[in-house]
């Protein structure tokens, strides 16, 4: 199941993602996402410093985003690992991302989404890639 490990804050995030518009559309720079949260059949996407609502669906979304390492930990959360500054313990736990925001990690997701190393370094596996941090 693990291909390699790589290291999220050496490995930067490139890619882009075009967000339909009624005049157009908008380009996104993948890296920039903190998280996506599911609001019933919308995704509201969080930057830095900007929420952007999207009329698909946080699946959509977790779809398009497979090549990335932004890992599904909750029936509502989607984050960008590179993000996660701090993870607390608990039944499924949370994650602390950049801005201080904390999300739920769901009981089933705990287990796909943190594995420990030996080295006490933690690492998130994201499809069929395991990333440490």
């Amino acid at each position: 199941m693990q291909k390699g490990v790589l290291n999220a804050k050496v490995k930067g995030i490139t890619g882009k993602l075009t967000l339909p518009q009624q005049d157009g559309f908008q380009v996104l720079n993948i890296k920039d996402i903190l998280y996506c949260k599911a609001e019933d059949n919308y995704t509201e996407i969080l930057l830095e410093n900007k929420k952007i609502l999207e009329s698909q669906t946080l699946n959509y979304f977790e779809d398009a985003l497979t090549d990335f390492p932004l890992a599904r930990i909750h029936k509502s959360y989607l984050v960008n690992v590179n993000e996660v500054v701090k993870y607390r313990k608990g039944k499924g736990g949370s994650v602390v991302v950049y801005n201080g925001k904390e999300l739920l990690v769901s009981a089933s997701k705990k287990r796909p989404f943190c594995l420990f190393t030996s080295d006490g370094q933690w690492c998130f596996l994201i499809g069929s890639q395991m990333t440490s941090i």
